[in-house]
This record gives C-alpha cells, structure tokens and sequence, in this order.
C-alpha cells in the first residue's frame, strides 16, 4: 500500500503543476490570441483526439495488462504503434484541405499539417511511457509530462508574442512532443532498447482494437452533450452547458485522473500476482467518494458565487446548473473505478459493452430531453446516473461487492459530506446565495469545510482518515495526528 500512496503523491502532484502551468498560461494566450485564433486551434484538436485513440489503438493498456511481457511482445507493441501513427501521419495532412473547407476556415488545415508532425514522432516514446505506467514508476513520467507541458507553453507563447496567431498552439504542442520523445529515451530501460517488430501484432491488435473502441465511445460519450445540445438549441446553450459542466471536470481532471492513472497499473499488478482485487477497490471507490461527495456539495452551495468570480455575471444561467450536474456526477462516483478494474484484468469485453451501453443511454436521453431545455435535460441526467450505476454494479457483482457494501460506503461517504458542509452552510446563511463580494464567502467556506472533513473522516473511521493523518504528520511533525491513526486503526 505504501508504495501505492507513493505512486498516487506522486501522479497527483503532476496533475497539480501540468493545471498550474497551462492555467497560467491560458491567461496570458487569451491576450496574445484572439477567440478566432483559438477557434481555429480547436476545431483541429477535437479531430486530433478521435485520431489519437485510433493511433494507440489500446497499445499503452495492452503492455500495462500484458500478465507474460516479454520482448517480442514488447517489440510487436513498438511496431504496432509505429505503424498506426505513421499510417494516421498521412491521412491527417491530406485531410486537412477537405476539413477546411467544411468549416470554410482555411487556418484548419495549417493546424493539422503541423500536427501531423506529432503521428511520426509519438513512437518513439510511446512504449517508454507505457512501460512507466506498468512499473508505476511515476517520477519519470512527471519529468516527461511536466516538462513537455512547459516546452508547449513558452513556444506557444514565444510565437504567439511575435504574431504568429494560431499556428503558435499548433508548434507549441510539436515541440511538447520533441521533449516528451527526448526525455522517453534518456529513461528508457535497457529491456526496451529494442527494434520494432511487424511481426506477432495480432494479439496486439486483439486487445488493442477492443480498447480504441472504448475510447472512440468515451470520447464520443464526452462530446455528445455539446454536439446534440447544438443541433437542437443552438450554441449559446451549448456554451452554458460547457461552463457548468467544467466545474464537475475540474474535479475530474484534478482528482479522478490520477487515481485511475495510478489504480489501472494497482490492479493489473494484483491481477499479475493472483492477488484478490475487491479490497483495494473497494477501498479506492470509497476514497474518492470521501472526496468526491464534499466538493461536489460545497459547488452546488456556491456555484453562482464561483461562476460569477471565475467568468462574470454573464454566465449566470450556467449556475443553475450546477447544483443538479453535481448530484448525477455524485452518482457516478459511487463505482468510479470499474472501467479500470476490468481493464486490468483483461475483462475488456466487459469494460466495451459497459461503456457501449453507455453512451448508446447517454444518446437516448439527449435525444429524447434536449429539446426540452437545459433545466429539463440535466434533471433528466440524475435518472441516467441512477440506470448506469446500476448497470456497473451488475458488471462487477464478480467482485463481492454485496449490496450491503454499496450502502456503507454511501451512508459514511454522506456522513463525512454532512460534517464537512456544517461550515459552509453558516458562510452561505451569513451572506446569502448572491453574496455582492463572492471572493471573502468562498474563502470561508473553503477554510471552513476542511475540519468538518476531517472530523467526519475519523468520526466514521474512513479510509481516508489514516491517510489525511499521515499527510498531516508530514507537512507538520508536530501536529498530534496520533490519536487520528489510533482512532481509525491506520487502515492500512
């Protein structure tokens, strides 16, 4: 387990300076750029990602789950990604005239012609990275990843500050990627010191076909809301929908995203040594919704005060909102790492067929209720919530998780959530719902909600209480956190 805290510091604290830094950075292109500029980029960036599932096409997984690695099958990987990245190399810079001329913006295809770049020069750190992620050894992949995101950003600004307008984006990604390639090969371990191979791909691509058509789902299940939310009501519903939703995605980018970079590589290792899995995903399901469940409550409380400091009162509608996204996504949260598990243990038929049903529910339910209204449509996505949850806990009743065990980790994960929000709750009746200055509010609630947190933590003996203990203990020695360990049995 310790080796797990160590991993999942280690992953967060990436996904902490990568947000900083393009944070940082966003403010500062949004001065250089125009919105057309960066409407160029985007429209580019959004086929680019359909192209980049198709261009790993499972590969990354496959060497993560892989129970026998060896090195042909290390070599086959190699050249399975070699040749769907210089096959995609191609299609993009051809594609860019035609994508242009759909969207009547010839800045398009200059975009993809450069990015066509990064599809021949990917491969040559692809299986590194992938092989990190396997070992778990997420030091060199913050060097890599950290350091990548800081190249994209001073070329892009660097260009950018001498005019060079959207095309800046477009060469600050490739350059991001030359350091990525770099930095893969100054770590690569000697049993990865080896030729690609054409040969023994099948059972790459056997596994691999299956996983890019789960990302091709799970990308388009994310693109989905926008696309049909804009067919039927236009675009300045599908620009309150977007706002409201990236709250909820903030979490998920901060949070979410490096417990299941770290939880896929947990269990594929468990998997590898015959070790029984339910414990530690159970115990992971329940950490996130110790977490989970707080922010989400704290962002429905005051989603128009934050709305309102972050982007201006003009985005009042988006809100509303807010509160009725936090409870679906809170919903979610209660099984977020079944797609993970069951890609580690090389249940990937399963994992398809999960989030196949998915987003074919997800296009049912915006077809049916976004002609409806905004309001209509994300209390429609409560009930969705509620369907998928218990479609996944069906998927997974292989792993003991009794109906019971569901209803525990809810009740604490309420508990805690119940404790953390007796602050917040006396900062929104002292100011109101619409306070007039929203930043002295927010920081209340936020100072505020963090001992009530840890309160319930170790009053209902949460997992997390071992390890917000251990936390404490090392950013302040002194702190008296042994009775917090005491109370709660160190948890592991």
């Amino acid at each position: 387990m310790s080796s797990v805290r160590k991993s999942l510091a280690v992953s967060l604290t990436e996904q902490y300076l990568t947000f900083g830094l393009q944070f940082v950075s966003s403010m500062v292109l949004a001065r250089l750029l125009s919105p057309h500029d960066f409407g160029v980029y985007s429209v580019a960036v959004v086929l680019m990602g359909f192209i980049h599932i198709l261009r790993d096409m499972g590969v990354g997984q496959y060497l993560v789950q892989e129970s026998a690695l060896d090195r042909q099958k290390i070599r086959a990987a190699a050249g399975a990604v070699m040749t769907t990245s210089w096959l995609l190399a191609p299609v993009v810079y051809f594609a860019g005239a035609p994508v242009a001329a759909f969207y009547r913006e010839p800045g398009v295809a200059d975009v993809l012609h450069v990015l066509a770049l990064n599809l021949l020069l990917i491969p040559f750190g692809a299986t590194v990275q992938a092989w990190m992620h396997r070992h778990m050894r997420f030091g060199p992949l913050l060097v890599m990843r950290v350091g990548s995101t800081a190249v994209q950003i001073v070329t892009s600004i660097a260009l950018a500050w001498t005019g060079h307008g959207y095309i800046s984006l477009a060469w600050g990604s490739v350059a991001g990627v030359v350091f990525t390639m770099l930095a893969a090969n100054l770590y690569r371990p000697a049993e990865l010191r080896v030729l690609p191979s054409f040969r023994h791909m099948g059972g790459v691509f056997r596994f691999g076909g299956r996983a890019a058509t789960m990302g091709l789902l799970t990308e388009l299940s994310s693109g989905l809301p926008e696309m049909v939310v804009g067919r039927t009501l236009g675009m300045e519903p599908v620009g309150v929908y977007g706002r409201a939703r990236g709250q909820i995605q903030l979490f998920n980018r901060l949070f979410s995203a490096s417990i299941f970079a770290v939880g896929l590589p947990h269990f594929a290792r468990l998997h590898r040594e015959g070790k029984p899995l339910a414990a530690d995903f159970r115990r992971g399901a329940e950490c996130m919704l110790g977490v989970a469940w707080p922010i989400f409550a704290g962002l429905a409380l005051f989603a128009e005060p934050l709305i309102r400091l972050l982007y201006g009162p003009q985005w009042g509608q988006a809100a509303v909102l807010v509160p009725v996204l936090c409870i679906s996504s809170g919903i979610s949260n209660l099984l977020p790492l079944s797609h993970p598990l069951l890609m580690a243990t090389g249940r990937i038929d399963k994992a398809l067929q999960q989030i196949a049903l998915e987003t074919a529910l997800l296009a049912v339910f915006l077809g049916v209720f976004s002609r409806y209204g905004l309001d209509v449509l994300v209390r429609a996505n409560v009930g969705l919530g509620l369907i998928m949850l218990a479609w996944r806990y069906v998927t997974l009743r292989g792993w003991a998780l009794l109906p019971g065990v569901l209803t525990a980790m809810a009740v604490r994960g309420a508990l805690v959530t119940a404790c953390a929000m007796v602050g917040p709750l006396l900062v929104r009746l002292a100011f109101g719902a619409q306070p007039a200055q929203p930043l002295l509010p927010l920081l209340l609630a936020a100072v505020t909600a963090a001992p009530g947190w840890l309160l319930g933590l170790v009053l209902t003996g949460h997992p997390l209480a071992g390890e917000a203990a251990r936390l404490l203990a090392r950013v302040h020695p002194r702190l008296p956190v042994g009775w917090m360990l005491k109370r709660v049995g160190a948890n592991g």
